[in-house]
């Protein structure tokens, strides 16, 4: 009998060590593989907490391991061996770190959730927990009595962990959360059965078992080894979809940094754009202010006639620094024709001929014997070229030469300004073609040269950079497509026919003109000049009315005067619906604009077969377009 009862015991309790072994290697390997991630990615906060936890259980279940690797036999069994020392100290070091354990598990769980870096106190605390679990052994002296003592504050913890992760809001939430809580929930429930267990009277023969509790107390490394493989499990899960979601919020705080760092350099630029512009009209604008002040006061009439032209000049020069933000925009509406580009560099620099004189600075040009032409705006090329030479002539030395050369690369002519001049700094070359960026001293430039030569260049197809040369001086190299000069292909642009200058309208009598225009002041000067010229001039404020007024009145109005930017039905707006409906009434249209550099205005001016005067206008080119319109046949019935 005594045989079958060794048997049993060496049965059992190889069965018993097997699942505690097993308990504890897994608890290693979890524990380095979270210590691993902790020091790779650097983390802290819930998952420091965890790697924690796993430590504690790690050492708690070597600490029972140890207790029960002293050797079986006949005369030394482990029940015998409890409420010695050795016993004492494996039970208690056991003890405190399950309790450490189940404090980390639930710091862990509470951090993820966002309820602050210490939501369960300091080390204070955690002092306070391992006295408590040191006496508890101490004043027990068995493993079932630690158990017992230890049931609570497992199902505590777990219970609250569970339900913590349970209530996570629906963004953090997420599989890894709900497998890890459902663990901890049946770990909670197995605890509770454990406390029955453990809180019981102990009868029956070790290690014979007799009823479903011993059952629970005897094997509960069993039980305790599938949970912790699914908490491991589901925590793994948490890391992994956690480093996702840093991984996104890392790439959205990324491309929302990027953002507002782009937003800041076109806030800086904007901001240099428009201190630039005030710059530069203010000074033009207080004379007009002053002159146009004085002017009622003023009684010689030659006194009275030149401030009328200082006014006048001034106006235009403020006209000629926002059509150079246009130009520099790319947008510019221009002339496309043939040019030969040689002959235009030639009048480019002949036009240098009284600087050149005064500066004691030379200009080569150098050609190729066979004529390139180029396609686009003569004029735009030539102001251009001009920017580009004017800027090297000042930075040459007296006695220095600026060379320009010219000649075909590929489907491209590339065009080469040198000069002698110190160079370009690496912070100007950066900012080289922003408008009203200048290097040069106050009152010598307004820095939109070369801004409106990188505008014109773009607006031809062309590109436009600067380099460096050694061993002093710079470059500019322009390049823009080639066309040969037997190439007769005609080109793809419209022609807006004109009659002769003098001929006679079709109708006879008062012109009659339609003002469709919002802005009421320009209306105002408009009738003026109306009766200035004997012309019957009707305002409107809107493209609605003014819609109205031709449906009501289309064979009185001679000429129809159109703003493309209104409330809707805006000039744009009006002229593609007359396109469809009365093509024939758009004879007599002539638009006038204030921005043709959006690209809805570009695209507008592109399309459309009726010329746009750009505000502010002189009056000659108004009275010029307007007689030219009401010449044309009449298509109004």
């Amino acid at each position: 009998m005594q045989d079958i009862w060794n048997a049993i015991f060496e049965v059992s309790g190889s069965l018993f060590l097997s699942a505690l072994v097993t308990q504890c290697t897994l608890a290693w390997i979890f524990t380095t593989l979270f210590f691993l991630v902790l020091r790779s990615a650097e983390w802290t906060g819930f998952f420091r907490s965890w790697t924690w936890a796993w430590g504690a259980r790690a050492l708690a279940l070597t600490a029972v391991l140890v207790r029960f690797l002293v050797p079986i036999s006949d005369e030394v069994r482990p029940a015998s061996l409890d409420g010695t020392l050795f016993s004492t100290l494996c039970y208690s070091f056991y003890q405190t770190c399950k309790f450490a354990n189940c404090w980390w598990l639930l710091e862990g769980a509470l951090i993820f959730a966002g309820r602050g870096e210490r939501p369960l106190g300091g080390r204070g605390m955690l002092v306070l927990l391992a006295l408590f679990a040191v006496l508890s052994v101490v004043l027990s002296g068995s493993i079932e009595d630690a158990l017992a003592v230890q049931a609570p504050l497992v199902i505590l913890t777990s219970a609250y962990a569970a339900w913590v992760l349970f209530r996570l809001p629906q963004g953090r939430a997420s599989f890894g959360t709900r497998l890890t809580a459902s663990a901890l929930s049946v770990q909670a429930g197995l605890w509770v059965l454990y406390l029955v267990a453990f809180a019981r009277p102990y009868r029956g023969t070790w290690p014979i078992v007799r009823t479903p509790w011993t059952v629970l107390t005897a094997h509960n490394s069993y039980f305790d080894l599938s949970v912790d493989v699914i908490v491991a499990a589901g925590l793994l899960v948490i890391l992994l979809q956690e480093l996702n979601r840093r991984q996104a919020e890392s790439e959205s705080e990324r491309a929302r940094l990027h953002e507002e760092l782009a937003r800041s350099e076109r806030l800086r630029s904007l901001g240099t754009l428009v201190s630039g512009v005030a710059h530069e009209l203010n000074n033009p604008l207080a004379a007009i202010l002053g002159y146009a002040e004085t002017l009622p006061e003023v009684r010689n009439e030659q006194e009275r006639q030149r401030a009328s032209e200082v006014i006048r000049e001034q106006a235009l020069r403020c006209r000629r620094i926002v059509r150079g933000l246009a130009t520099f925009s790319g947008h510019e509406t221009q002339t496309q024709e043939r040019t030969e580009l040689g002959q235009l560099l030639e009048r480019v620099v002949q036009g240098f001929q009284f600087e050149l004189a005064r500066s004691d600075v030379r200009i080569e040009l150098h050609s190729t014997p066979t004529p390139l032409r180029v396609v686009g705006d003569r004029y735009a090329l030539e102001q251009l070229f001009t920017n580009l030479v004017a800027n090297a002539l000042q930075v040459s030395p007296v006695g220095g030469v600026v060379r320009v050369e010219f000649a075909p690369q590929g489907e491209t002519l590339v065009v080469r300004v040198h000069d002698q001049g110190p160079g370009i700094s690496a912070e100007a070359m950066a900012r080289l073609f922003d408008p009203f960026f200048t290097t040069k001293a106050p009152g010598q430039g307004m820095g939109m040269g070369l801004a409106v030569a990188h505008g014109i260049a773009r607006s031809h197809g062309g590109t436009i950079r600067a380099e460096n040369q050694e061993p002093h001086g710079a470059c500019f190299f322009v390049q823009l497509p080639a066309r040969a000069s037997g190439d007769e292909e005609p080109l793809a642009t419209r022609e807006i026919p004109r009659p002769p200058r003098g001929s006679t309208s079709a109708r006879t009598g008062q012109l009659h003109m339609l003002v469709i225009e919002d802005e009421p002041m320009l209306c105002e000067m408009l009738r003026s000049i109306g009766r200035q010229h004997g012309w019957d001039v009707e305002t409107c404020d809107s493209g609605r009315e003014g819609l109205r007024l031709l449906c009501e009145r289309s064979g009185r109005y001679d000429v129809v005067l159109c703003d493309l930017r209104m409330a809707s039905p805006s000039g744009i707006e009006l002229h593609d619906l007359l396109v469809n409906e009365h093509p024939d009434w758009l004879e007599r249209f002539l638009f006038v604009t204030g921005d043709l550099s959006s690209d809805e205005a570009a695209e507008f001016a592109e399309r459309c077969a009726r010329p746009i005067l750009r505000k502010p206008f002189q009056i000659v080119d108004l009275v010029r377009e307007v007689e030219r319109t009401a010449a044309a046949p009449a298509p109004f019935p």
